[in-house]
């Protein structure tokens, strides 16, 4: 049995093309095995770390932002003082 459903135009479209498909990732169960980009994200999420070997285009962000989250409150606000600062300069420039 197929089941298909259609706009006010006409068009039709099966299904399996219109609801999402959804995964469950049980993060403490990775087991830290690392073959493609979804297996370095789930190392980070798990980890709070990013490997140099990763090659996720992203990767170099997310190592910066998880620097930055590692900080204490006080670095945290000292670090975005220095950087207001320098963005503050370099817009008078």
């Amino acid at each position: 049995m197929k089941f298909s459903l259609g706009d006010m135009r006409g068009k039709i479209f099966d299904l399996c093309n219109v609801f999402p498909e959804y995964f469950v990732i049980s993060v403490p169960l990775f087991n830290d095995v690392i073959r493609d980009e979804l297996d370095e994200w789930l190392y980070v999420v798990k980890h709070s770390e990013v490997k140099k070997d990763f090659k996720s285009p992203y990767m170099k962000k997310v190592a910066k932002r998880l620097d930055i989250l590692k900080m204490t409150p006080k670095e945290q606000i000292i670090y975005c003082a220095y950087m207001n600062k320098s963005f503050k300069e370099r817009d008078y420039r």
